[in-house]
């Protein structure tokens, strides 16, 4: 299985709450794409300008997929000032 992580930081600290129900918008129009496990948002308890957003697929083919999530989220977010970086990982251990 593999792990899309999205990493999402405004550089200014406003709008959030916009930011946060945009995200949860763009991933429930994707959540029944082939090859998708799961779909997370999860926002820094530490840090209320960072969310991640976070993608399960179940083949390497599929990772495409978290790319195309990507593209969407970017274009709903386009007004907001941020930095975003993307990464794929491979489970090795899950208990």
């Amino acid at each position: 299985m593999l792990v899309g992580m999205y990493r999402i930081r405004s550089l200014d600290g406003k709008k959030t709450s916009e930011i946060e129900e945009s995200l949860k918008s763009v991933q429930a129009k994707f959540r029944n794409l082939p090859g998708c496990c799961g779909l997370r948002v999860l926002a820094d308890v530490d840090d209320p300008g960072v969310f991640i957003s976070v993608s399960y697929w179940n083949e390497a083919d599929t990772n495409i997929q978290a790319g195309i999530i990507n593209s969407a989220i970017d274009t709903a977010l386009a007004k907001f000032s941020l930095e975003k970086h993307s990464e794929t990982y491979r489970i090795i251990q899950e208990l």
